[in-house]
This record gives structure tokens, sequence and C-alpha cells, in this order.
């Protein structure tokens, strides 16, 4: 589909080179600007993400602050439909590299920038990684994990998922308008978009009084007789009174969401789920769909899933989302 689409990627780590992974992967031309004295630092945190995220993309190793690499960069810019700016607000500007300057040699460029704060805000030249966004979002002290990190990185692929979403709205701008322009993001807002839930529930509803973050019975993890555990989200009411009763737990249908009882209720579902190992419980809720599933480490998502992909690409399926897609 972007077969005929030029991306140059200005970007480390993970969340602009997952949207140059992207288009790539639908058939773009990416090329991928890194520095000679080691490159990506992702390559030193972990090589095996490194090469999925950029194996199908031409990598040129360049110092940009050399001005006959510069040059060399410039007109790769000059061909291209789309830069990628991972950098900070100034950085690519004292190079001559910011979109005031390319555009001048390339007035339908599209010009995505991801940086870490929104510009013109206290934060706006601040480094930031994933755990520093996730930290300010509010979302953290709201998970009651806030002692460690979240083990996955929910701001950067928010961000990176922006990113592509603003490069199909600039190309499709072009497309009718024919010229090209730029869009600036920021990996801490995009993290924002993500909870409008959190941020907009209504101060005497459920969501805010916790229905999403474990003050509830119905949507909570229970732990097992083998120290596994189980996830219950039978947040309906027809799916947490079958699951109440299927237990052989005597309940109160006018209690079952006051906010009072609750701590009853979940005490209840623990010392029913503590009596049998988390298999038992499985194959005993295995012909309900009332939303329960087991809590699967890595190794165990990985081999469910080769299982569903079989003649399929394991790791397409894991980055891109898309199934029965018709090119």
């Amino acid at each position: 589909m972007f077969e005929k689409t030029k991306i140059v990627e200005l970007a480390m780590y993970l969340p602009l080179p997952y949207v140059g992974a992207f288009f790539a992967n639908f058939g773009a031309n990416v090329t991928k600007i890194e520095h000679p004295d080691g490159g990506d630092p992702l390559k030193n945190l972990d090589f095996n993400v490194y090469k999925t995220l950029n194996k199908k993309k031409h990598i040129e190793y360049l110092n940009i602050k050399d001005n006959n690499n510069k040059n060399k960069l410039l007109d790769i810019v000059s061909n291209a439909d789309i830069v990628l700016n991972g950098f900070k607000p100034t950085f690519l500007k004292k190079y001559g590299l910011d979109y005031e300057t390319v555009k001048q040699i390339n007035p339908s460029i599209i010009y995505i920038s991801l940086y870490a704060f929104e510009k013109n805000t206290p934060l706006e030249n601040k480094a930031g990684h994933d755990l520093n966004f996730v930290s300010l979002s509010g979302i953290m002290n709201a998970s009651k994990i806030v002692h460690t990190p979240f083990p996955f990185q929910m701001a950067d692929m928010v961000g990176a998922l922006w990113a592509i979403i603003g490069c199909l709205y600039m190309l499709e701008k072009r497309r009718i308008s024919g010229s090209g322009g730029k869009i600036d993001l920021s990996l801490f807002r995009a993290c924002l978009s993500f909870f409008p839930f959190f941020y907009f529930c209504e101060d005497n509803g459920k969501i805010n009084e916790g229905l999403l973050y474990g003050n509830y019975a119905c949507y909570n993890v229970y732990k097992c007789k083998d120290n596994r555990y189980i996830a219950v989200g039978s947040i309906e009411e027809k799916f947490f009174k079958r699951l109440l009763t299927l237990l052989d737990i005597v309940f109160d249908e006018k209690s079952l969401y006051k906010r009072e009882e609750q701590q009853n209720l979940i005490k209840r579902l623990e010392d029913k789920f503590i009596t049998q190992p988390s298999d038992y419980w499985i194959d005993f809720f295995k012909e309900e769909d009332i939303c329960i599933t087991p809590v699967l480490d890595k190794k165990e998502v990985l081999k469910m899933l080769s299982n569903w992909v079989i003649g399929r690409n394991l790791e397409d399926f894991l980055l891109f989302p898309f199934y029965n897609k018709q090119e």
C-alpha cells in the first residue's frame, strides 16, 4: 500500500522506530539514520527488540554534526515523503534539519515530531522515558503498584500510535491539497489521551471509586492454591451474578455494587479461589462466557499464540494487529 512512500527516521529506542516499522511492514521505503558511533542505543538494551523493529529498514550511519553528512542527509530528505523526528525541540534546528529548513528544499514534506514533553510548557526541553510519563499521568498512583515500574511501555506505544495517525492524516491532507506540513506530538500528552475515563469520570461514579483499579470484587485478580492468579472482569451484573452463583456464594442483588460491600465480596471470592489451583478454575469456567481468564506469563502467551498463528509470522502478529486485511 505504501510502496511509493519514502520515510526518513531520525529517532532511537521504541516509539518512532515502531512507526517506521509499521510503514516498512506495509511496503514503505524507510531509511533510518543512526550515529556511526554505536548507532541506536536500543541495540545495547536489547538487540533482538532492535532487530525486530528495524529489520525492514535501510540503515544509514551518519554523524549529522559533520557538514558532509548533513548534506547527504538533506539530499535523502529532499526526496522523502515523511520525516520522523524523535529529538528534543531545538536539537535538529542547530544543524539545519528542522521543519522550517527542510520544507525549503522539499515543500511537500510531512514532518512528524514526537517529543518527550509538550512544547511551550515548563518541561518542554526535559528528557524523559516511559516511566516518567506514566508517573506524571496519575495512572501509576491509581493503579496501586506505584512502588514498581510497569513491565510495558505504555506512553511509548501510545505516542507511536498517535504518530502513525498523524502520518496517515497528513498523507491524506497532502493528497487533497498538494502541500505538506508538520505535526508536533509529545509522549506525555499521548499518554494522557489513553485515560479519558480516569480524568473525566463523575465524582460519584463507580469508575472514580475505583471500579477499574481493584476496589470492586467484580473486576479484580484472585490468587489460587498454586500461587497462580485468575483475572475476573465480570463488570456486567449478569456476568457477576452468574460467577457468584457458580461459586455458591450467596449475595444480595442490591449490594453487589455498593462501595461499602466490596471488601466483604472480595474476601469471599479470595477464600473461594484459594481453595483450588488455577488449572482447576480454568477448566471450571471453560464453558462460561463471563470474562474470566488466567494470568499468563510470557512463555505461556507465546505458546498460546504459536497455536493461533500457524503459517503466519508471529512477530508480525504481535507488532501489527491487523487481520483479514485485503490488499
